[in-house]
């Protein structure tokens, strides 16, 4: 442990003792000068009586050396006031006040604080700053007033509360205590606040519903599961529900750039290095989605816009016909030349061969999981109405996002949902409200952010968002697991964002070493020791030294309960007065370290019942989806006869003869075997050693995203394509003569 040298001789260049000492010398001084002078004096005119008697008698007076008579000649009146050494008297006054303010200011040279905090003036935060600052909430079942917010320390059973409108992040690696610490008290207090706000909660497997649910409904909450552990038992969720709400409302544009930042959260990769792959993906997306959109409101069946209906839209529609025609391509030409989704399609139209089957490739390659009948059906639901999360009229609600943690394919859906709340309440807030702001605010709790891919525009959301109201709580292993996730500079950008930054424990060095420069540096005197190891006659000497608040090894050894918080946006008391942001160290030394939630709350929070035991479902799990599956012919696309007639009749026969069981689970491999125009199988070219060899080089010369990609190659042309790109000269120099005998099959 790091211990400051104390600085206690520094009590002696004390002002006020100082002042007191100059006083005392001052006055004991005059007193004794003023004694001796009077003493020289008497003594003066005793000898000198004595001289003048003898010179005058001739005798000498034996009584003037008697003891008592010489006391009481020198003793007589030592204050008494003679005129005669009165200046002699005033100059030696004046000189021994020199001498005292001399003696003083040397004293305070000598034993003053040398400390200047050149090296650093921070410190952190008192027990009595902190009650000063925070509002108090007592630590227990009943509801409380104002706001809710997360806590900051504890106090004598009391949990002191930053309410403010300001996101927070809390790194703690595994084990560290960080949902037990933060996330349950921030939900407990949360559901307690008599001012209630909605919410949003990524719930990994699904504890934190199973706990709170029924507190939450006790204190007048709404709760919803996106269950993405067992997607029937929760609420549905169509992406394109707010893009069906746009057709509707006659907003195409909005209907354009809903689907499009959609198709970005689908397809967007930080590795890729050929942007043009994934732009063409999105093309070909955003233009089915628009032509479905445009189809589906003119014959008012806007409900039948699902990925569903998607996926089954490209296995009719990526088929080759005997001439050679894309049937995709045959679909979009059929639609006027204003149309929106005929724009957007004009990327992907206008490639050929096999640039087209490598854009269908890549179009499809994220489509899988939304094929799976419990995706397909959640995806097909109606949910709710992201608005009433924020209609004072309506009860609050809380939405839990139950992830698996042992399966995160899925987790785009989280990302999906996550956007568009934030899209439709900005957009609710600026187009609805006279002051920008929503009329409830919504806290979103980010569990392992890390771990789902990647918010587009999260730091830009999280920094207009507060002005409206919508406050974000991340919670992370660590930095690195961000900066893994969205890049170096976004992971910065939304960390500076967070005005309130928690470090519960952390197994990353790069983290502690972060913190100890966030919380900042003080200045502390350090001694020095001169002279021979075997002498007693040592000389001392004292510097100005920088030294951390706590350093990299203390905030590697934080005891249960223990957080670090930097406040940067912390300039109030709860009176109004300017203070200054110093750093909060809970700890148990002082009786300020956060509680764990088994100690107080778990009592409230438990529930023997499993999610699976938890009604959750809102009737999609009912789905059928044969309602969302018909024949998509070119020649008939204008007319949704067919449809109307399905609904109506669940036993119509073109549903029987599209919709099958096998059909279900095997319609992404008719997809992806769909779009390949010639089909020269690797196989039948190349020897297993050769395969080998081709996937050395391509590591070797490519990306992981381009090696994953490579990897799922079957044909032998679409190597080829994927080779015949400038970036890849080399790469085909070395390996492109395997595959030579591809145009033999031609």
């Amino acid at each position: 442990m790091n211990k400051q040298y104390k600085q206690w001789k520094k009590i002696l260049a004390d002002k006020r003792l100082l002042t007191v000492q100059g006083i005392m010398m001052f006055f004991v001084g005059s007193i004794v000068l003023t004694i001796i002078m009077n003493l020289l004096i008497n003594l003066i005119s005793q000898i000198s009586l004595y001289f003048k008697t003898f010179k005058e008698t001739g005798q000498v007076d034996s009584t003037y050396f008697q003891v008592n008579k010489i006391i009481n000649g020198l003793l007589g009146s030592p204050f008494e006031w003679k005129k005669e050494i009165l200046y002699v008297w005033l100059a030696l006054i004046f000189y021994l006040l020199i001498m005292v303010i001399k003696r003083i200011y040397k004293q305070r040279i000598a034993f003053r604080d040398i400390n200047t905090y050149s090296q650093g003036d921070q410190r952190l935060t008192t027990k009595k700053e902190i009650k000063e600052q925070y509002r108090a909430v007592p630590m227990d079942d009943k509801e409380y007033e104002g706001k809710c917010g997360m806590p900051v320390a504890v106090i004598d059973n009391k949990i002191y509360i930053d309410d403010a409108n300001t996101n927070s992040s809390d790194i703690g690696g595994t084990q560290s205590g960080k949902t037990q610490l933060k996330t349950y008290p921030m939900l407990d207090l949360h559901m307690r606040a008599k001012d209630k706000d909605s919410g949003v909660v990524i719930d990994v497997k699904g504890d934190m519903l199973r706990r709170t649910k029924a507190e939450f409904e006790r204190f007048g909450f709404e709760v919803k599961c996106l269950n993405l552990i067992e997607p029937d038992n929760g609420i549905g969720y169509n992406p394109f529900r707010e893009v069906q709400r746009a057709f509707t409302e006659k907003r195409i544009d909005d209907a354009a750039r809903l689907t499009h930042s959609f198709s970005y959260n689908l397809y967007h990769s930080l590795e890729a290095k050929e942007p043009v792959w994934e732009n063409t993906a999105m093309a070909t997306f955003n233009g089915c989605i628009l032509a479905l959109g445009e189809l589906f409101i003119r014959h008012n069946r806007i409900h039948l816009l699902t990925m569903y209906t998607f996926i089954n839209m490209l296995v009719q529609l990526s088929k080759v016909d005997e001439d050679g025609n894309l049937a995709l391509d045959e679909f979009f030409d059929s639609l006027p030349d204003d149309s929106i989704a005929k724009m957007q399609y004009l990327p992907a139209s206008i490639a050929e061969g096999a640039t087209k089957s490598s854009i269908l490739m890549n179009a499809t390659s994220q489509l899988t999981k939304f094929a799976l009948p419990e995706i397909a059906r959640l995806t097909s639901g109606e949910g709710f109405d992201i608005r009433d999360m924020v209609d004072k009229n309506k009860k609050p609600i809380m939405v839990f996002i139950s992830l698996p943690d042992w399966d995160m394919s899925n987790s785009l859906i989280v990302t999906s949902f996550l956007t568009q709340m934030n899209q439709v309440l900005a957009r609710e807030a600026t187009l609805f409200s006279n002051n920008n702001k929503l009329d409830r605010r919504v806290i979103r709790y980010l569990e392992e952010l890390g771990n789902i891919p990647p918010l587009e525009g999260l730091s830009r959301e999280m920094n207009v968002g507060l002005e409206r109201g919508i406050i974000t709580r991340l919670f992370l292993q660590s930095e690195s697991q961000l900066s893994d996730n969205y890049g170096k500079d976004k992971a910065k950008a939304i960390l500076i964002a967070c005005g309130n930054q928690t470090l519960i424990l952390s197994d990353d060095e790069d983290d502690n070493t972060k913190f100890e420069k966030k919380i900042g540096h003080t200045t502390e005197i350090v001694t020095t020791r001169h002279g021979s190891p075997d002498s007693l006659d040592k000389s001392y000497g004292e510097q100005e030294n920088k030294r951390s608040l706590l350093n990299e090894n203390q905030l590697n050894n934080l005891k249960e309960g223990e957080v670090i918080l930097t406040r940067s946006k912390k300039r109030k008391d709860l009176k109004g007065k300017d203070i200054d942001g110093y750093p909060i160290f809970a700890n148990l030394k002082e009786g300020t370290a956060l509680v764990h939630a088994y100690k107080y709350l778990f009592d409230r929070f438990k529930n023997d019942k499993s999610l699976s035991e938890l009604d959750l479902g809102d009737g999609h799990g009912d789905i059928d989806l044969k309602k969302f599956t018909f024949s998509f012919k070119t020649d008939i696309i204008s007319d949704l006869d067919e449809i109307e007639e399905m609904e109506e009749d669940d036993d119509n026969s073109v549903a029987e003869e599209i919709y099958e069981e096998e059909e279900q689970v095997n319609i992404m491999s008719e997809l992806v075997e769909s779009i390949t125009y010639q089909k020269t199988l690797l196989k039948d070219v190349l020897s297993s050693d050769g395969y080998e060899y081709a996937i050395k080089m391509v590591t070797q010369f490519c990306s992981d995203e381009e090696l994953r990609h490579f990897r799922s190659f079957i044909y032998v042309e679409q190597v080829t394509h994927f080779l015949n790109v400038p970036e890849r000269n080399v790469l085909k120099a070395k390996i492109g003569h395997l595959f030579e005998r591809s145009d033999d099959n031609d």
